[in-house]
């Protein structure tokens, strides 16, 4: 990918993931609701809310949602530094 392709879009996810934090659903639901559910954002953004009242019952649900998307990450990121390296997979 070229370089100025590159920027652009991250220019454009940078616009887009702040828009799928459960604190912009007021008067959003339906799809859009359910797809940022899907992501980690959303679950991020309730573990912050649980730590901050004390709800300490409340923060394992979503820090489940938060180490499954890290665990992926790095387990992607590994995975292609490996392919990159040696040239296989």
């Amino acid at each position: 990918m070229e370089q100025g392709r590159a920027a652009g879009s991250c220019a454009g996810a940078q616009k887009l993931y702040p828009g799928l934090s459960p604190s912009d659903f007021a008067g959003l639901g339906g799809a859009f609701r359910k797809i940022a559910n899907l992501l980690p954002f959303a679950h991020a953004v309730e573990l912050e809310r649980a730590v901050l009242r004390g709800a300490y019952a409340a923060i394992f649900p979503h820090l489940w949602w938060v180490a499954a998307y890290a665990a992926v990450v790095t387990a992607a990121a590994v995975f292609c530094f490996l392919r990159d390296r040696t040239g296989t997979a």
